[in-house]
């Protein structure tokens, strides 16, 4: 079944929160000579605001996606369209944001990935990533917020590449992330 996707539907922060979600935690998958375009979120088990989130984004837009706990610690929101692939890969990828996009996006793109893979303990935040394009995005990102963050190298664990830890302060109230709420 088609699912055209009208993203208008959603405020700019909402289709921010999903892109950055989406680059942290999502992956797609497309066979095109089955027909078969699907997208999957992950998010942690207990990590239920997060989940609200995601759900109340998914159903302003779409009529049908999957939620489902799979055998490890995590819960997934699975859903088939080939609109959402080809709007959502316009405006990102796993290297970050392609193109300009609106303040309250980026706000949101920032939120998406700290509630994807990033971290909050008190007012502080990080983002961890191995992908150096990401990590840089990220700084351009916050810097047009005026927000300056730390970057920390760490060694990858299962493979050669070092990884980075994005870290930045929250206290300036530009992003709510659910992991801060």
């Amino acid at each position: 079944m088609r699912q055209d996707v009208n993203f208008m539907l959603l405020s700019k922060r909402e289709k921010g929160y999903l892109f950055g979600f989406f680059v942290g935690d999502g992956n797609i998958f497309i066979k095109e000579k089955l027909g078969v375009y699907r997208v999957r979120l992950f998010t942690f088990l207990g990590e239920k605001n997060v989940q609200e989130r995601i759900r109340k984004i998914l159903k302003k837009i779409l009529k049908n996606f999957r939620e489902y706990q799979e055998q490890d610690n995590t819960f997934v929101f699975e859903f088939h369209s080939k609109d959402f692939i080809n709007k959502l890969l316009k405006v990102v990828d796993k290297n970050g944001l392609k193109k300009k996009i609106s303040r309250d996006s980026e706000r949101g793109f920032i939120e998406g990935l700290i509630d994807s893979d990033g971290y909050v303990k008190r007012n502080y935040c990080e983002i961890t990533t191995a992908n150096p394009k990401l990590k840089n995005n990220i700084e351009k990102v916050l810097k047009s917020f005026g927000v300056r963050c730390n970057i920390r190298k760490y060694p990858g664990i299962l493979s050669r590449k070092e990884g980075f830890r994005v870290g930045f302060s929250l206290n300036g109230e530009f992003f709510s992330p659910c992991k801060w709420s």
